[in-house]
């Protein structure tokens, strides 16, 4: 879900770290707490939930930035090298990186929160079709259904790494998931009075979300880019035909054809930031801006 620089990461550990001793993470002298890596926000929040503080949590990708433009500076470069684990979204791009993190680290662990996860696949629907190569999304988390399933892998690898810390992680893990079901709780409720059938959005992050509502999704990128001129009109006559009077942006994306068609056709548009690393405050201000989107009920 993000690009990062190869050449300059190679560069660095060359410089860097090529003459270094390679030690275990977990017992390394320069971090008070084992480090936890994600590659998104909200995974953050996540972590967080089973692991307290047990655990340093260092989030690959900063809030506020485009995760699909990312590249990751040399200045934290080292504290990848010494993380214990990294929770991975199986993104093609993180894929380059597992040779140079497992030559540097030997002992960090990975889990790909990807898998077991029936995954939505935009090969043959280009409107919806994000920055993956292989076609797939991977905004696993605005499902809290999903978030469930990928808090018992986190706990998992938690435990396996730490199994002192077994019986508070099974705590933390009850805890979270009675927290992440009374959230499904809220949007369900919040969508059984006012839902709309149609969704527009500036970038297709909403997927996962809107296929556990029953909502179907329109975006305004083609193929992870602005729409051309020719586009534009098709949109426009998929917006009137689908009644949709809002437009939904993300501050992390380019959102000039979302805002040149809202001005064209008058429509109201509606900051969402559904990569804030507060996950539950995320996801319960999405759905109240798609639940007022649209007067009618489902």
């Amino acid at each position: 879900m993000y690009r990062l620089s190869l050449t300059i990461l190679t560069l660095y550990l060359f410089l860097f770290t090529g003459c270094e001793k390679k030690t275990s993470p977990i017992s390394s002298p320069t971090l008070k707490q084992p480090m936890v890596i994600v590659s998104s926000p909200p995974y953050a929040y996540l972590t967080q939930l089973i692991a307290g503080d047990t655990v340093q949590i260092e989030c690959l990708i900063p809030s506020g930035t485009n995760p699909h433009l990312f590249e990751l500076p040399p200045k934290q470069v080292q504290k990848v090298l010494q993380a214990a684990l990294w929770l991975r979204l199986g993104e093609p791009m993180e894929s380059k990186f597992l040779d140079i993190f497992r030559s540097h680290n030997p002992h960090m662990q990975i889990i790909d929160l990807s898998n077991g996860i029936a995954m939505i696949d935009h090969t043959h629907s280009p409107n919806d079709t994000c920055c993956s190569h292989d076609g797939q999304d991977r905004h696993f988390w605005t499902s809290p259904k999903i978030a469930q399933q990928q808090l018992k892998m986190i706990a998992e690898g938690l435990t396996t790494l730490y199994p002192y810390n077994a019986a508070l992680y099974r705590n933390n893990l009850d805890l979270g998931l009675e927290q992440l079901s009374q959230l499904d709780l809220e949007i369900r409720t919040l969508f059984a009075t006012t839902r709309p059938h149609t969704i527009a959005i500036s970038h297709p992050a909403l997927g996962y979300f809107c296929r556990e509502y029953g909502i179907e999704q329109l975006s305004i990128e083609i193929e992870g880019k602005e729409p051309l001129p020719g586009d534009l009109a098709i949109l426009v006559a998929q917006i009137q035909e689908k009644n949709i009077t809002t437009i939904l942006l993300l501050p992390q994306h380019n959102n000039q054809g979302a805002l040149r068609i809202a001005e064209l056709m008058n429509l109201k548009i509606v900051m969402i930031d559904p990569y804030a690393i507060d996950y539950p405050a995320a996801m319960q201000s999405t759905a109240a801006a798609i639940a007022n989107s649209h007067p009618a009920s489902s």
